[in-house]
């Protein structure tokens, strides 16, 4: 029942109520006076109100995740929550760690949390294996484990993928070794953790390296790269971890098997043929079940080269899209016209957040220069030299906004104390593609930053002259960028070019900072800071 006033009014006799509205005010207009006994109503109802909702408020208090604010560390107390530090007026609450906590007491003793609790700590992706589970042993009659059998069937393809890694399900006989010197493993009081070092690390919308009309590669300086799972959170924390769930390297036969678990929009894969993605045809009206299958326009297959010694790769596809995710590789098929450009979607395996990369790295950015000026680059000019020329005697900052190539050779000369940071933008890894060197300089006092350069090619030199005159540049710093050891294959018009030093400091002062950079060679004066 409501407590409102007009329900309280209606449980009232009707001859009270027609006394109570001849008692009402006169003055006021018609049906808006009420009586003296609808005004207590009124007044009664108001508060009942209040008390409804303190009462709705208290219930609600008694679960973590609805319980008012300063309820949070009193339930942090009852649970004994470790840690729990409370700054009155915080912009951040506690709430999640005591849930965290209530979760871990409620399923201590489980793998589940143990798996959780490894993640947690280590930061990495993790899985717990309970080894009595894969035991071979005779079977209780009232327990039955049909999955737990003591024969292995050789064409059970997943099983057979699987085998020696943290999903093995192959049932062993006992091993009584000890598991310390990872010897033993499958025995009654067993238990492996597993831990992920390596992440799963995006490239989004990255142009692909082109080997001819029909073959290309995900890597956009032409490396065979093995393709990565991009995990999928765990909705409970009762549940144990499978392999889409850890940033493991994606196999040919899972793929195959699996396809529309890899691949597609917000999936681990993806690729862009002309600007368009890849995908089967929507049919209209939809379909039950859908007709329209992701098998339909590629396929999964081995793309390693053949032993002709031709460079031809092996099953090259006459009418499907191929793509090879262990050698990280694309083939169009022969029947279908080559495609202009081919854009990907992959994820790579990475042990952290260095060199340029698809991940944030907005807290590093010099927000003093935008407002001195900001270029973005293809909007507001085409290429990265035109935006050095526009910002080298003002400062400011040079934004490159998407994730393409950029052949072209920049010089930068700054002016005297001005400052100019050429970045990527957040979440982008634009692919530098240089001809000759990267000449840096600059006046008296002046400064470079750069930050998020995928660079290929020649090196980045800071001169001890340039144009007859000395080169002055007091700081440059690198941040977050690539400079790709070793030698650089062929992209468009810059031809292959033999390894040698990625960055060389001719001039002596000079402060150079490299910050969660990869580079080649480095070739240095012996008096730079």
């Amino acid at each position: 029942m409501s407590f409102d006033k007009e329900n309280l009014y209606k449980l009232l006799p009707a001859f009270d109520r027609l006394r109570d509205i001849e008692l009402a005010d006169p003055s006021q207009p018609e049906g808006k006076g009420d009586g003296p006994m609808k005004a207590l109503l009124g007044l009664i109802s108001e508060q009942m109100a209040v008390l409804e909702e303190n009462l709705d408020q208290l219930y609600d208090d008694q679960f973590i995740e609805t319980c008012a604010e300063w309820v949070v560390p009193y339930i942090g107390e009852l649970v004994a929550t470790r840690g729990l530090v409370v700054f009155p007026d915080a912009p951040f609450s506690n709430r999640a760690q005591v849930a965290h906590t209530i979760a871990y007491r409620r399923r201590k003793g489980t793998a589940a949390i143990l798996e959780q609790l490894a993640q947690d700590v280590t930061g990495w992706s993790s899985n717990v294996v309970e080894y009595f589970q894969l035991l071979a042993t005779t079977q209780y009659m009232n327990h039955l484990r049909p999955q737990n059998l003591s024969i292995s069937g050789l064409k059970d393809w997943e099983k057979m993928e699987y085998v020696n890694t943290p999903f093995d399900k192959l049932a062993r006989t006992a091993d009584v070794r000890r598991i310390e010197p990872k010897r033993g493993k499958y025995n009654i009081p067993n238990i492996g953790i597993f831990l992920w070092r390596l992440g799963a690390y995006s490239s989004i919308k990255s142009p692909a390296y082109k080997v001819d009309d029909r073959r290309y590669k995900f890597d956009p300086l032409g490396k065979d790269v093995q393709l990565y799972n991009m995990p999928v959170s765990e909705e409970e924390i009762s549940h144990l971890a499978e392999p889409i769930n850890v940033p493991m390297p994606i196999s040919r036969m899972v793929m195959y098997n699996y396809p529309d678990r890899y691949y597609g929009e917000e999936k681990s894969v993806l690729v862009y043929r002309d600007g368009i993605p890849v995908l089967p045809p929507a049919t209209s009206p939809p379909q039950s079940p859908p007709s329209n299958e992701l098998t339909s326009v590629i396929c999964i297959c081995n793309l390693s080269d053949t032993t002709d010694g031709t460079g031809n790769w092996c099953h090259m596809p006459d009418n499907k899209i191929a793509i090879d995710p262990v050698l990280g590789r694309i083939a169009f098929p022969a029947f279908a016209s080559p495609p202009s450009t081919v854009h990907v979607n992959f994820h790579y395996g990475f042990s952290d957040k260095t060199g340029g990369g698809d991940y944030g790295r907005i807290d590093t950015f010099s927000t003093e220069l935008e407002n001195i000026g900001k270029i973005k680059v293809p909007e507001d000019v085409a290429t990265i030299s035109a935006a050095i020329a526009a910002l080298q005697s003002t400062g400011g900052v040079i934004e490159i906004t998407n994730n393409e190539y950029y052949v072209e050779t920049p010089l930068i000369n700054m002016a005297a104390g001005k400052k100019l940071e050429l970045r990527a933008a957040d979440a982008m890894r634009p692919v530098l593609v240089l001809a000759n060197d990267f000449i840096v300089t600059g006046e008296a006092d002046s400064e470079v930053y750069i930050n998020g350069l995928l660079i290929s090619g020649a090196c980045l030199r800071v001169p001890l002259t340039q144009s007859g005159n000395n080169n002055q540049l007091k700081v440059l710093e690198i941040h977050h960028c690539t400079l790709a050891p070793g030698k650089s294959r062929a992209i468009q018009s810059v031809p292959e070019q033999p390894s040698q030093p990625r960055v060389v400091i001719e001039m002596p002062g000079i402060n150079v900072t490299m910050d969660r950079c990869i580079s080649g060679p480095i070739r240095s004066n012996e008096d730079r800071k």
